[in-house]
């Protein structure tokens, strides 16, 4: 880097260092009320105080568990509303996996339009409540009727406030907007691993590693996102978000396994192929209970969960069986320190978040894994991207070898060495082609211009004529070889090989003549040419032999060529040459 680039980057450090610490400044200095909690002013917690019919305290985080409640049979819960009910406020709360109405002085104040469609899960999934109060329902009793759906799964209200409708909404916005915005950083990492994986395989030997790894991070990151509640707020269908957040974690499973495998390998046979199909396998079986209305996708999660963690367990026995065979990594040491931290932050989260989901310990279930995930996408994100570009190096080294190896230095096109190889490969696939044409062509001349006018210019001779053989037949389906010093041979497949010669053949002969027209050209350029072609007639024939007989009937053009043509002691040392 010069001077002034570092100079440049010192000015433009400060503008930005200065800037940050002004806004940070003014922002610590400020102690106002922000508009959440301007519309949340006289905020009343109602989560106390509720009693079951009996008289006992009700459980709300736990409804399930609550004394004499039976699955799918209805209770109610009761509260008494505060004394100083002011006007313009609502009874605010959210449930989860239960069906309700809330009755104000025994009548019936709020039910909640349920959807119904035979996709749905049984439950009504994550929902926003806001019942409107007014002044007269001071001390009047509350009560809500509940319904609970699944035995063993969470069945909860909380959040439950006596606020107006707008200030309710945006605390619990501001409340989950860390979770949102770490999700919706998440997602579009995966998005830019997805697209930072299509520059990177545009090569023969694919590796898709950042495509598998985007698609597991955008996967969870919907998955977290579908958690955070907030879409609830703003989409009325309750049941469908949860069904797509239950639906979602079975997306997780393969692409974490392919990432694994294509990134480091899973150390066992056939373990990437079982992982995979038992995903596959149950995704068909839970989608088969669903619609058949036998266990929807909410009481099935325990395959999904059981599926991950034998996943997890095959990925960390993998890293063991490594360890201890002494495996050697190419990439570099702090990388493989990455990719241990990376793993073992998203395994250690997603265990507890697992462990969190079944002691009902909270409403936000991906708590745990937001912050693996990151702190995973981050580790693996750039061994992966290391790894990878260090592939595309590989790649691109191997691919100028490979041009070294199958291309003509002088001329560009196709060398000997390939020639042979595309003649292999039209044998072995002979009998799956109509036709094949050879096209074989010699340079005149070479040897004259070489001993007289010196090897520069008889190199520039065969160039040009390199390039006009070449161009008159590309456009053509033509491949054109170069297997001798003036020796070139281009072969036709298609459809309609012979059309595509005699186009060819066309450009050909108009091209020699340009050439030849031209007063100021150093030599003239003749070509003699002779085809054959492979069809039907010729099954028996191998393509060596077809080549040849177009070599033959070369040789009886070139022939017939030097007994018409001036002969080139003649050309350019005449009166011809001299007046060209």
């Amino acid at each position: 880097m010069d001077k002034r680039s570092k100079l440049y980057n010192l000015m433009y450090a400060f503008m930005a260092i200065t800037l940050i610490i002004f806004v940070v400044n003014i922002a610590v200095k400020y102690d106002g009320m922000s508009p959440a909690d301007e519309m949340s002013d006289e905020v009343v917690a109602f989560d106390t105080g509720w009693t079951l019919e009996n008289g006992e305290e009700a459980d709300l985080a736990h409804l399930n568990e609550n004394s004499g409640v039976q699955l799918g049979t209805q209770f109610s819960i009761y509260n008494v509303l505060p004394e100083n009910l002011s006007e313009g406020k609502s009874l605010c709360f959210r449930t989860k996996n239960i069906y309700y109405k809330v009755y104000v002085d025994g009548k019936l104040r709020y039910e909640p339009e349920i959807a119904e469609n035979s996709g749905y899960n049984k439950s009504s999934g994550n929902r926003h409540n806001y019942v409107p109060l007014n002044s007269d329902d001071a001390g009047k009793t509350v009560q809500i009727k509940i319904t609970t759906v699944y035995e063993n799964a969470k069945s909860r209200i909380d959040d439950v406030y006596i606020e107006s409708e707008g200030g309710a909404a945006l605390s619990f916005i501001e409340s989950r907007l860390v979770a949102v915005i770490t999700s919706m950083f998440l997602l579009f990492i995966g998005i830019l691993l997805m697209v930072a994986d299509i520059p990177l395989n545009i090569r023969k030997e694919k590796n898709h590693e950042l495509m598998y790894l985007g698609f597991c991070s955008m996967s969870i990151a919907i998955w977290c996102l579908l958690e955070t509640g907030l879409f609830q707020l703003f989409f009325g269908d309750s049941r469908l978000i949860q069904t797509m957040s239950c639906c979602t974690l079975m997306l997780i499973n393969i692409p974490m396994v392919l990432y694994f495998d294509k990134a480091f390998g899973l150390g066992f046979k056939h373990v990437k192929g079982i992982l995979c199909g038992l995903s596959f396998i149950e995704f068909i079986v839970c989608f088969g209970l669903h619609m058949l209305r036998i266990y929807d996708f909410h009481e099935t999660l325990i395959a999904t969960h059981v599926i991950l963690v034998i996943s997890a367990i095959s990925m960390i026995a993998s890293i063991i069986k490594r360890s201890r065979a002494g495996e050697k990594k190419e990439s570099n040491k702090i990388f493989k320190v990455f990719r241990f931290i990376g793993l073992v932050s998203i395994l250690v989260s997603a265990g507890l978040d697992t462990v969190r989901y079944y002691m009902n310990a909270s409403d936000d279930n991906a708590l745990c894994v937001r912050i693996g995930l990151i702190i995973f996408m981050i580790c693996f994100g750039a061994s992966s991207l290391e790894k990878t570009i260090n592939v595309v190096k590989l790649g691109a080294r191997s691919e100028m070898i490979s041009q070294l190896a199958y291309k003509d230095g002088l001329t560009g096109v196709g060398n000997r060495t390939l020639f042979k190889e595309r003649i292999a490969e039209l044998e072995e696939n002979k009998n799956y082609v109509n036709e094949i044409l050879f096209i074989m062509f010699d340079v005149n001349d070479l040897k004259y211009i070489n001993d007289k006018m010196g090897h520069k210019v008889g190199d520039e001779l065969i160039v040009k004529s390199a390039n006009i053989i070449n161009e008159s037949f590309s456009n053509f389906g033509g491949a054109c070889f170069r297997i001798g010093g003036d020796e070139f041979v281009v072969i036709i497949t298609g459809d309609m090989p012979m059309a595509q010669y005699k186009e060819g053949m066309k450009l050909f002969e108009s091209a020699i003549a340009e050439h030849n027209a031209n007063p100021d050209k150093k030599f003239r350029i003749s070509i003699a040419s002779g085809f054959a072609t492979y069809n039907e007639s010729s099954r028996a024939q191998t393509m060596s032999e077809i080549w040849h007989l177009a070599d033959s009937y070369m040789y009886k053009n070139k022939k017939d060529m030097k007994a018409r043509m001036i002969q080139a002691n003649e050309y350019y040392t005449g009166k011809l040459y001299g007046s060209r």
